[in-house]
């Protein structure tokens, strides 16, 4: 079994495919239904664009392939966690949340659950101990998954609202985002911290991730191609999720246009 393989044996996902295009078919009717909406075509992009990330890297073969390497892996999940949720928020018109009238949420609340909820959860993930009870109980592992999306979505809230009314100010976002980057980072140094010390990929990290998709006779180390199959594995993916991360971070900071008073 090689890469090739893998890609063309995969499975495709199509009851999240028609999940994805339903969510996509109400968000065109919405904007045709409240014709007085204002969308932007770079809101437009931004949000179908993310299902389509959202899709490749859950609902396609590559979602699989995603767990054979840490670093691609990490890959998946910041694309999942770092640049999915801000996308799909900064692509909803603020004129659509007022026109269905959906409650108003408090930022501060919800960066205070998002944040440290999802820092600590994201941490213990890859734990190899917390790995190895996924691959036993899956169904527990989607709980947790699901979870944690949700958490990233509150991280995300208070920068990319799609009411601009209840996002931070200018300069609270840039002090949250520091403290993101902070709390985040301690699951990026565990990567790296054991890359140091081991100087080795860590096999039974490596065998429980592809347990979760792959019978265990599958041998990652060499399945995937360069540099995806080295030994510095470990480090590649803790510099890759500390990078990911920032980028969603300078990508949120960007997009979004924060009041000038408090926010709610």
């Amino acid at each position: 079994m090689d890469f090739e393989l893998l890609l063309l044996e995969g499975t495709w996902n199509i009851s999240l495919l028609f999940s994805l295009l339903g969510i996509a078919f109400i968000y065109a009717w919405m904007l045709r239904r409240f014709a007085t909406i204002n969308v932007h075509r770079k809101q437009a992009f931004l949000f179908y664009g993310a299902l389509i990330i959202l899709y490749m890297i859950t609902g396609s073969p590559i979602a699989s392939i995603g767990h054979l390497s840490f670093s691609l892996h990490m890959i998946q999940m910041s694309l999942l966690y770092f640049i999915i949720p801000p996308m799909l928020m900064l692509g909803i018109p603020e004129q659509l949340i007022k026109s269905i009238r959906i409650p108003s949420w408090n930022s501060r609340y919800l960066s205070s659950i998002g944040l440290i909820g999802f820092a600590s959860m994201f941490f213990m993930y890859h734990i190899p101990f917390m790995l190895q009870t996924f691959s036993q109980f899956p169904f527990l592992h989607q709980v947790y998954f699901i979870l944690l999306l949700f958490f990233s979505f509150c991280m995300w809230f208070p920068i990319t609202s799609p009411d601009p009314a209840h996002r931070y100010p200018k300069k609270q976002m840039k002090r949250y985002a520091f403290w993101s980057g902070l709390l985040i980072m301690p699951a990026c140094i565990l990567f790296i911290i054991i890359a140091l010390f081991q100087e080795v990929e860590n096999p039974f990290v490596t065998n429980i991730s592809s347990n979760l998709c792959f019978p265990s006779q599958t041998n990652s180390f060499h399945i995937l191609p360069f540099p995806f199959n080295t030994k510095y594995d470990q480090f590649t993916a803790g510099i890759l999720m500390m990078g990911m991360h920032k980028t969603g971070l300078i990508f949120a900071l960007r997009h979004s246009e924060p009041q000038d008073g408090d926010a709610s």
